[in-house]
């Protein structure tokens, strides 16, 4: 896989998945792009087989969660930076 590769030529190489809920995706998605809800998760779910994003995140060495605030998030990022 593209991740094996990137572990193998690129020392240090890290994966950091970032995680939202569904509905939170779709919450702030639909803020800039109005969308129906069954397309996007329609989409979402394309977009997990088509490209094994579940499959690249279980592959992940971090992951963050973006569930609340965006100093939340960016507290969270700080945190993992402090610790790598």
């Amino acid at each position: 896989s593209e991740i094996e590769f990137f572990r193998k030529e690129i020392p240090g190489f890290l994966l950091v998945a970032i995680n939202a809920g569904k509905e939170k995706r779709f919450g702030r998605r639909s803020q800039k792009d109005a969308q129906n809800k069954e397309k996007f998760f329609e989409r979402d779910e394309h977009d997990s087989t088509e490209f094994e994003l579940g499959k690249v995140i279980g592959l992940a060495d971090y992951t963050i969660e973006n569930n609340s605030t965006i100093d939340e998030f960016q507290k969270a990022i700080d945190g993992l930076m402090q610790k790598i």
